[in-house]
């Protein structure tokens, strides 16, 4: 517990960039909406700049994993070293992708990270186009970072003696590093393909009978882990806009691949009736409903009246965010890390959602052309866009009686995860010796003045603080501790709760 909880303390700072990266996106998407130019044309220079704003969203969002890593080495370690080397290392990985990857994989697997590529025709290399390195998300930041780590370590135990005596410690880390991870690159190069032909035989299920409730569930389920991953394009390319989300053909004979292609150019003519839009409408409900509902009840877990009062605003801003741009990633982050069977009661009921309007055959879908990274599907401006469509209608009013449903759901859920299921899910005892342990560190049940907690914290006010033995609550799950005017705050995760509910009833 008290390892995943500093795992968020290390990516709590690049999750706030991400959020921000997506608001610019969400807003940039709006602005350059074919929806809202219908209805409003704006100047030359705002849509510059909302494509600025657009690429830059995209582009941190795209190497998230990047600003993950470099967090995790500067704040690991003091000097920035190790950051500078896993900066050097993460470029050179990529790098070695893509001169070693198999370039016959479909061009959703590659990514210029970093903007790395490089045009293969004046080098000696066989072929003639631009090559990417592949894009692994997540998995490679680790790699690196793991890599990075172990080198500085044995660099640091390494002695004056030896063959390479005349290197220094910080040169020799930094050769370790870049043999580790090119090792690691061309394994990843070779280990990749079969990766991808694993998923797209999945990819080929799901598209065999798209209308299949189970399909269904197995692509919403899938969208959102990979989405988790860093990786979201490689499913979304093929089912928005390529040949497994379906296709048109118009009374012109032009054919469209994909869900998002279909709706769009079947939007532009009237057409509503084919099922298009069906990997889309789910989206409405998790964004509109969902992720508010479970920042709605986190927040309500705040039992301080002080801390409630200073994250109200926060509150309203997330709920308003998630509604208009689309800012689910950032919250199922946060429940991967610190609420992990949370999190996988979410990913069930994504695909039940799925697979619920399949059976319910509504369908609404996202007006968008470009890559599926920028895209920003299921806000309530499109929503309220398609509102006037009197021909789906229905299908809008059946979306807001199930979000409505899924609201209260995710908010109880969230509640009772908290109240009950947070730690010592089996019953084994941990729960009763951290609680005593807990009690024991402050001085006992007749020393403390008042207790309180938040999702992720205790605040105790004690008589006496001269009783308080701090390592004992770090040797116990506390992974940090700070005084505050109103007491201590003592960080246990989402045990917190449960912390407190034990101990309030015991006083």
């Amino acid at each position: 517990m008290k390892r995943w909880n500093s795992i968020f303390d290390v990516v709590q700072e690049p999750l706030i960039v991400l959020t921000i990266a997506i608001v610019l996106r969400g807003m940039s998407s709006i602005i350059l909406s074919a929806n809202l130019a219908r209805v409003y044309t704006f100047s030359n220079m705002i849509y510059v700049s909302a494509e600025v704003l657009r690429y830059f969203g995209g582009f941190i969002i795209m190497n998230f994993p990047f600003l993950v890593m470099l967090r995790a080495l500067s704040k690991r370690y003091e000097g920035s070293f190790p950051a500078f080397i896993g900066v050097v290392a993460y470029i050179f990985f990529h790098v070695v992708t893509m001169f070693n990857t198999n370039t016959s994989m479909p061009s959703t697997v590659y990514s210029d990270i970093l903007g790395i590529h490089v045009d293969v025709a004046r080098l000696h290399v066989a072929g003639d186009i631009t090559r990417y390195p592949i894009h692994t998300g997540i998995i490679a930041a680790v790699i690196v970072w793991g890599i990075t780590k172990i080198s500085y370590q044995q660099s640091r135990n390494r002695t004056g003696y030896g063959l390479l005596s005349f290197v220094d410690k910080d040169s020799y880390c930094l050769i370790l590093t870049l043999i580790g991870s090119g090792i690691a690159a061309l394994v990843m190069s070779m280990a990749w393909p079969f990766v991808i032909d694993g998923l797209y035989s999945i990819f080929r299920f799901i598209a065999y009978d798209i209308a299949n409730p189970v399909n269904a569930f197995v692509y919403g389920v899938l969208e959102k882990g990979m989405s988790l991953l860093n990786f979201p394009s490689l499913i979304r390319e093929p089912f928005w806009f390529g040949e497994f989300g379906g296709s048109w053909i118009n009374a012109s004979g032009t054919n469209f691949l994909g869900d998002v292609a279909i709706w769009t150019a079947q939007s532009a003519q009237g057409v509503f009736n084919t099922g298009a839009g069906r990997f889309i409408t789910p989206h409405y409900v998790v964004n509109m409903f969902a992720i508010p509902a479970i920042v709605t009840a986190v927040y309500s877990m705040i039992t301080d009246k002080m801390e409630r009062r200073k994250y109200t605003i926060f509150l309203c801003i997330m709920v308003i965010l998630s509604v208009a741009f689309d800012t689910s990633l950032p919250i199922e982050i946060f429940l991967f890390i610190m609420c992990p069977l949370l999190y996988l009661m979410h990913l069930f009921m994504v695909g039940i959602i799925f697979a619920l309007f399949q059976i319910l055959e509504v369908s609404i879908g996202y007006n968008y052309v470009g890559q599926s990274l920028l895209g920003t599907p299921g806000s309530a401006f499109d929503l309220f866009i398609h509102f006037r469509n009197t021909q789906i209608q229905g299908d809008i009013y059946t979306v807001l009686i199930v979000g409505v449903i899924v609201a209260l759901l995710y908010f109880f859920a969230t509640r009772f995860y908290y109240k009950h299921l947070a730690l010592d899910l089996m019953h084994t005892g941990k729960m009763k010796k951290l609680v005593n342990a807990f009690v024991d560190s402050v001085g006992g049940v007749r020393n403390i003045k008042m207790i309180n907690s938040t999702p992720t914290k205790v605040i105790v006010q004690v008589e006496n603080r001269t009783l308080i033995d701090f390592s004992k609550l770090q040797r116990n799950g506390a992974y940090k501790i700070v005084e505050t005017r109103a007491g201590y705050s003592i960080y246990f995760g989402t045990a917190s709760t449960m912390i407190k509910n034990v101990i309030e009833r015991a006083m």
